[in-house]
C-alpha cells in the first residue's frame, strides 16, 4: 500500500527472545527493513543482519551494501590497551627489551624500540590477531546451538549454549577495547557494545584522510585510485612506500 518493500536478510532468522531460560523460551521475528523502489534501484546489493542481543530482549539490526576499498600503505603500527589486560604482555616486552645488542646511547634506543615493535606485531597476531575470527565462530556456534533448541530442548545443548555465550561476551569484550581505542571513543566501552558503531566512526576518520582525486597542472582530472597514486608518485619524482591512496 505505501510502496515498501522487505529488504532481505542474512545470517539469523529470529530477532526477539522472551528471555526466559530453559524450555519456555521463544523466538519470534519482530523486527525487519522496509525500503522504497528508489532505495532497492540505488543499494542493489543492500541486506541486514541482526547483530547479537545485549540487554534487550530484540536483536540490533544493520543494514549494509557492498563497498569497494583500495589500499597502498602498510597499516602503521599502534599500541593497543588490550595488551596490557594479558598476563604474558609485560613478561614478553622486558624480554624482549633485554636482547643484547653491540650499540651504545641513542642507537641501542632506536634498535630496542625497532625490535620491541616488530616482535609487539608478531606477538598480537598469535595472541589477539584471530578476535574476529573467533567471535564469528562463536557466533555461528550459538545459532546453530539457538536453532537446536528452537527446535527441541536438551540440557546438554543448553548448557553448551551458556558456557559459549560466556566466551562469545570474553572476546567481544577485546574487540570493543580494541575498536574503542581506535574510533576514539572509549566511553562507549562499558556501554552497548554495537561494534559497527566503531567500525562507522573509524570509516568516518579514514573518509577524511582520502585523497579521491588529483587535479593536474595542465588541468586534468585524475579520479581512478591507481592514477592518483601514480600521479603522486610522478609529482614527489621518487615512489613512497609510506604513501596511502586510496579510491572509491
Amino acid at each position: 500500500m505505501c510502496g515498501l518493500i522487505d529488504l532481505s536478510c542474512s545470517g539469523q532468522r529470529m530477532s526477539c527472545c522472551n528471555g526466559h531460560v530453559g524450555a519456555s523460551r521463544s523466538w519470534a521475528k519482530l523486527d525487519r527493513v522496509l525500503i522504497n523502489n528508489s532505495f532497492s534501484a540505488r543499494f542493489q546489493s543492500a541486506q541486514y543482519k541482526y547483530l547479537n542481543r545485549k540487554s534487550s530482549y530484540h536483536c540490533p539490526l544493520v543494514v549494509y551494501s557492498d563497498l569497494l576499498f583500495t589500499t597502498y600503505s602498510p597499516s602503521p603500527f599502534r599500541f593497543l590497551n588490550m595488551w596490557c589486560l594479558h598476563n604474558d604482555f609485560l613478561p614478553f616486552v622486558k624480554e624482549v627489551w633485554s636482547t643484547p645488542d653491540q650499540t651504545t646511547g641513542l642507537m641501542k634506543l632506536a634498535i630496542r624500540l625497532k625490535g620491541t615493535k616488530v616482535a609487539l606485531r608478531a606477538w598480537n597476531k598469535n595472541i589477539f590477531g584471530r578476535v574476529e575470527g573467533n567471535i564469528r565462530a562463536l557466533e555461528e556456534r550459538m545459532e546453530v546451538l539457538e536453532n537446536q533448541l528452537q527446535s527441541e530442548f536438551s540440557e546438554e545443548i543448553e548448557v553448551d549454549f551458556l558456557v559459549t555465550k560466556i566466551e562469545l561476551e570474553l572476546w567481544e569484550k577485546r574487540e570493543a577495547t580494541r575498536l574503542g581505542q581506535i574510533a576514539k571513543k572509549n566511553w562507549l566501552i562499558e556501554g552497548d557494545q554495537n561494534f559497527t558503531f566503531f567500525h562507522s566512526v573509524i570509516n568516518q576518520r579514514c573518509q577524511k584522510g582520502m585523497i579521491k582525486k588529483m587535479v593536474l597542472s595542465d588541468g586534468r582530472i585524475l579520479e581512478n585510485a591507481k592514477a592518483v597514486h601514480n600521479g603522486a608518485e610522478n609529482y614527489c619524482g621518487t615512489p613512497s612506500p609510506r604513501l596511502g591512496l586510496d579510491g572509491d
